[in-house]
């Protein structure tokens, strides 16, 4: 809960920012290589630092920072990920209960990012007709994902997110 209200925050200042230092035109290069930058080190952490864990009572304090953090960097890059999947790896949530926090964290990072774009009229009729036709293949990869995810351990689950990390890093930076 913390965690997304961070995110709305950090995210809402970083576009209000972001709006007067970049142009439109820089902006895909702007934000691959610092985007890409974020998911290799969160995916290095995590490889490198696999024991690193925040207790519960730490949480709270930690959820509203990572919060504030991925609402940034989801300002700048519409990437939440990087920042959020770190974070809830160290909290060592078991799989079924990291893909329902990732999933809730995500739907409400969308959703302020989606009505800021409205908003300042950077997404229009046809880029929401696009997103909501992106949707399908979206969610036969979630129904596909949660059949292969009973199959697969604890271990094995954190190593392939990882990996998915990695590549997803080297993609957006080349």
């Amino acid at each position: 809960r913390d965690t997304k209200n961070g995110v709305a925050v950090g995210r809402a200042i970083c576009h209000h920012v972001r709006d007067g230092l970049v142009d439109d035109r820089d902006e895909p290069r702007h934000i691959a290589s610092p985007g890409g930058g974020s998911v290799l080190l969160a995916a290095a952490l995590l490889a490198y630092k696999p024991g690193f864990r925040i207790s519960a009572v730490q949480e709270r304090w930690w959820s509203v920072a990572v919060g504030a953090a991925a609402g940034f960097v989801g300002g700048v890059s519409s990437l939440t990920g990087p920042v959020v999947i770190a974070y809830l790896m160290a909290l060592s949530l078991k799989r079924d209960a990291f893909v329902g926090h990732v999933s809730v964290i995500y739907f409400f990072t969308a959703v302020p990012m989606y009505a800021t774009m409205l908003w300042f009229g950077r997404f229009g009729t046809t880029e929401m007709l696009i997103s909501c036709i992106a949707m399908i293949p979206m969610l036969i990869g979630l129904r596909l994902g949660k059949r292969v995810r009973q199959y697969l351990n604890e271990v094995l689950f954190r190593r392939i997110l990882v990996s998915c990390l990695v590549l997803l890093g080297f993609l957006l930076i080349r």
